[in-house]
């Protein structure tokens, strides 16, 4: 026989709920739940049965941890519940959670980037699964992206022992790439491959890389990249244009050229005057693209976001620029019809790490531009080493990282010293937490789109679980 006995005030005014319960080996009969509420009887419930719906409301949330009550709803309780991702940014139009940052999407308005233009056919059908390989696509969609693209990864890996289950990288993460044209008896690889001239050998070319994929859908996303990418185009009519019997040439992107009739913040497809030819030996800017005509040596090219911020009222530019991190932010807002990068799976979370290795290369780049204004000189660890040296001449130079920067070991130190300071003043704690994220959570699964799952949505659970640990907080 087994008894509980809850009671609590609310609102000044008693509630007490019994519930009493007759344990018979594994199953257990006739429970009779009580309170302010009613009554509830339930007969022969098994132990390992979950009840549809809760019949009891969580009124006393004190030590609740310590008394779990199994008939009590306490996922419909307004200190779990997020609410639904349905309030709209005035000025990015973006959905949102209600407790989520006013300026998580725009920055309060300073961001404003052109929409993504809808996907050409065959792949909007093949993201909106209208077509019938739409299933096969997104299964392999990475192999199909590695199959066209046109620069390969580069970045100093770590490694320790000989079983890595993740990938670890250090320093810059950046993009190489080569010739436009194979040097030699070479295979034509990355972007080499869309001047072979004949569709057919592109096909069998990226059927060679990526065997287990289907011929008809690299064909006709081929056909779609040579009619709809700029860049292929340019790229074609300046090899055009060029004599068969010179091969000392490149061919440049030009980073800071500005489209014609539009303004610097718009990311649109580059114009004829933004695609240069130069002979060898002429100058070109450091930001631009570079690509030779043949040559054996791959070539590092990073990346620029030349975005001004806005004036949220009068849209006028800013003397301040955009970071990675507001940029990317825009750009993985949920918003009304504006949700293709969302819709990639594999692919889009491949998209987010890659674009977060940005966002931390630029802090990093900041922090080590910025050594005097952090007034870094106030650092024990240097002033140590100027003791233990006595010539400062000697000492490298070290970038020291504050306790602003996440995972660095300030931070680390900073975050042990407030457990300590909360131990000091309350006590040792009494209960260790794990929190963990249910991806079958309802405010995950009901912003899925058609046939995603919430592994193609890690955007979603990062926010969702975010909110719940702050309720949790709360």
């Amino acid at each position: 026989m087994i008894a509980m006995q809850l009671s609590q005030n609310n609102n000044g005014s008693p509630d007490n709920c019994n519930i009493n319960c007759e344990n018979n080996d594994d199953n257990i009969n006739n429970i009779s739940v009580t309170n302010s509420v009613g009554s509830i009887n339930e007969n022969n419930i098994n132990n390992n049965e979950n009840l549809d719906e809760p019949q009891v409301p969580w009124r006393r949330r004190e030590m609740s941890a310590f008394t779990y009550v199994k008939l009590i709803g306490y996922k419909n309780n307004s200190h779990v519940i997020i609410g639904n991702m349905n309030l709209k940014c005035n000025y990015c139009r973006a959905l949102k959670w209600s407790k989520e940052p006013a300026g998580f999407c725009c920055s309060g308005g300073k961001v404003v980037l052109e929409d993504i233009a809808n996907p050409p056919e065959p792949l909007k059908s093949l993201l909106n699964f209208s077509h019938n390989n739409s299933k096969h696509f997104f299964d392999m969609i990475r192999v199909y992206n590695s199959a066209f693209q046109m620069t390969s990864f580069g970045a100093k890996e770590i490694r320790h022992g000989n079983f890595m289950p993740t990938f670890k990288v250090q320093g810059q993460v950046y993009h190489l790439a080569g010739s436009l044209l194979p040097t030699g008896t070479e295979e034509p690889k990355f972007l080499q491959i869309y001047f072979m001239g004949d569709s057919e050998n592109e096909v069998k070319r990226r059927l060679s890389i990526a065997p287990n994929t289907d011929k008809q859908i690299l064909y006709d996303l081929q056909y779609m990249l040579h009619r709809n990418n700029s860049y292929i185009r340019s790229f074609k009519s300046a090899l055009d244009l060029m004599p068969s019997n010179l091969d000392e040439f490149k061919i440049v992107i030009r980073a800071d050229r500005k489209p014609q009739a539009e303004h610097r913040g718009r990311y649109n497809t580059p114009q004829t005057d933004e695609v240069a030819i130069l002979i060898v030996g002429q100058e070109f800017s450091k930001r631009d693209i570079v690509l030779r005509a043949r040559d054996d040596t791959l070539t590092r090219n990073g990346y620029s976001i030349d975005v001004s911020q806005v004036n949220p009222i009068t849209k006028i530019p800013l003397n301040k620029m955009v970071s990675a991190m507001d940029f990317y932010s825009y750009r993985l807002q949920v918003r009304e019809n504006s949700n293709n990068i969302l819709k990639y799976g594999k692919l889009l979370n491949q998209y987010i790490v890659d674009m977060y290795a940005k966002i931390e290369t630029e802090r990093l780049q900041y922090l080590r531009a910025n050594q005097t204004r952090l007034r870094t000189e106030i650092y024990t660890d240097l002033q140590d080493a100027m003791q233990a040296d006595g010539n400062p001449d000697q000492i490298g130079q070290r970038v020291i990282l504050p306790s602003s920067f996440v995972g660095g070991p300030r931070y680390m130190q900073q975050r042990k010293q407030d457990a300590m300071v909360y131990v000091r003043n309350y006590g040792r704690p009494d209960l260790f937490i794990t929190m963990t994220c249910n991806p079958q959570w309802p405010d995950i699964q009901s912003c899925l789109f058609t046939n995603q799952i919430p592994a193609d949505r890690n955007d979603i659970i990062a926010r969702v679980f975010n909110l719940k640990v702050k309720k949790l907080i709360d």
